[in-house]
């Protein structure tokens, strides 16, 4: 059956005869319902008048339609947007804040005293260890600088440890606070990737420790398992990553020396976890060679030269969802068990 029609069409002439015909209650009930399922389409006023070739017209009508029609958009109400709701509080918003227009104004300026709050001349984090996962680009990028401007020892996680420790070390001031990082190398989308971060992260927090006693302070779970560009992108930032290994830079003292490499979609592509090289080459039989390693983007952008950025699955709908998602999920979870 086609996903578009859910139901098959009525026939056209009920031939059998029903040995216990509906009573005239029923058949007045069951007219009252078939009335309001097509009122607000058809002109036909449907009761016990209307003849049964004008009833199967406009119901097979109806039922040939793709189910999505049924369905009211969310938030639209004739050609009119609904009243926002503010993305702390839930009320709707009447004014929004002009820093922040998804929030209501007394919720956008507590965001933004609290905010304020975290400045490092207000904020004082030294002897603090933080964990930071997901910490190359954007929020946890931009987090990974605050704590560590306020003082804190900074542990962060990314598929692209190279990249991310570049982009650290681009920043100006970042001679105050380099000493006090390190990163780590890992994909949450593969379970074992995870407990080698854990058994790492151990190891750091002792000799960090005076006392021996591994303590983590701050945790800022970041990472966006769930996060999945395309496969160009991902080959892109591998080939970045590569390129970055042959050079020769000062950014080694922050890197974790672990046996990661990033893989694309983290090595899950069946049902069986593939060989990094196997899929490489897969990869490199589908897009053509490309000249040079891409350059690096600004730190609020990922590495990617593509014009549109492809739906993350943090926005797409069940049916989008690439099933390596899926299965990476269902793995990280049989694996933890």
């Amino acid at each position: 059956m086609s996903p578009q029609c859910r139901h098959g069409s009525l026939p056209d002439v009920i031939e059998e005869v029903v040995e216990k015909p509906p009573s005239m209650e029923d058949i007045e009930t069951t007219l009252r319902v078939l009335d309001f399922c097509v009122k607000r389409e058809h002109k036909i006023h449907i009761d016990g008048t209307t003849p049964l070739k004008d009833v199967v017209q406009v119901l097979n009508q109806r039922l040939r339609r793709p189910f999505s029609d049924h369905i009211e958009k969310k938030g639209v109400s004739n050609g009119r947007r609904n009243p926002r709701k503010c993305y702390i509080c839930k009320y709707l918003i009447t004014s929004s804040h002009p820093q922040y227009p998804a929030l209501c104004k007394p919720c956008g300026s507590f965001n933004l005293a609290s905010s304020n709050l975290s400045l490092p001349e207000a904020l004082n984090l030294d002897g603090k260890i933080a964990l930071v996962t997901g910490g190359r680009i954007n929020l946890g990028f931009h987090t990974a600088l605050r704590l560590l401007r306020c003082g804190a020892q900074v542990i962060i996680t990314s598929r692209y440890p190279r990249d991310a420790a570049v982009r650290f070390l681009a920043e100006k001031d970042s001679e105050k606070w380099e000493k006090r990082l390190r990163v780590i190398g890992a994909d949450f989308r593969a379970a074992n990737d995870v407990f080698h971060l854990v058994t790492e992260i151990k190891q750091l927090l002792r000799k960090w420790n005076t006392e021996n006693q591994g303590k983590l302070d701050i945790l800022i779970n970041n990472a966006a398992q769930t996060w999945t560009d395309s496969l160009k992108q991902e080959r892109r930032a591998i080939e970045q990553e590569d390129q970055l290994l042959l050079e020769s830079s000062n950014y080694d003292s922050l890197l974790l020396e672990t046996n990661y490499s990033p893989r694309v979609r983290g090595g899950v592509q069946s049902l069986n976890l593939l060989a990094f090289d196997t899929e490489r080459k897969r990869l490199n039989e589908t897009f053509p060679a490309e000249t040079g390693i891409i350059g690096r983007t600004e730190n609020t952008k990922s590495i990617s030269t593509m014009e549109h950025e492809p739906k993350t699955s943090w926005v797409q709908s069940l049916n989008e969802i690439p099933y390596e998602d899926f299965i990476s999920a269902t793995q990280s979870i049989h694996l933890s068990l």
